[in-house]
This record gives C-alpha cells, sequence and structure tokens, in this order.
C-alpha cells in the first residue's frame, strides 16, 4: 500500500504523468489504482524497465525529502 501511495504521488501530485493516467483511465477505461499496481509490478524487472525501476527505487528507499 505504501509503494502504491508513492506512485500516485509520483504520477499525480508531482505532476509527471498526472496526464498519460488520466487518459489511460479515460479512454480505455482502465482504473487508475490497476494501473499503477501494474507500474509497480513491472519496475520489479530491472532489465526490463531500467528508468522505472531505478525512480521506484529512490522513492522506496525514503531519500528524497518532502516538497
Amino acid at each position: 500500500m505504501f509503494d502504491l501511495c508513492l506512485a500516485y504521488k509520483l504520477f499525480v501530485k508531482l505532476g509527471l504523468l498526472r496526464y498519460l493516467l488520466y487518459f489511460v483511465q479515460i479512454e480505455h477505461g482502465v482504473p487508475a489504482t490497476e494501473f499503477l499496481a501494474g507500474w509497480l509490478t513491472q519496475t520489479e524487472d530491472k532489465a526490463r524497465y531500467p528508468i522505472s525501476a531505478r525512480i521506484r527505487r529512490i522513492l522506496s528507499s525514503g531519500t528524497v525529502g518532502a516538497g
């Protein structure tokens, strides 16, 4: 649940992929939580998605401060 919260903050609160998430929900009918959970599952494979895996690892480590 904590990782899902971090993914939500990355996509929506920071605004990095907010509109992609909106597009997937509106155009394809995929719920945001389902999309984010899938993203978290896919980023476990570091060889397949190295940039996403690195972003997830940095967020999960807690080294990123508030703000």
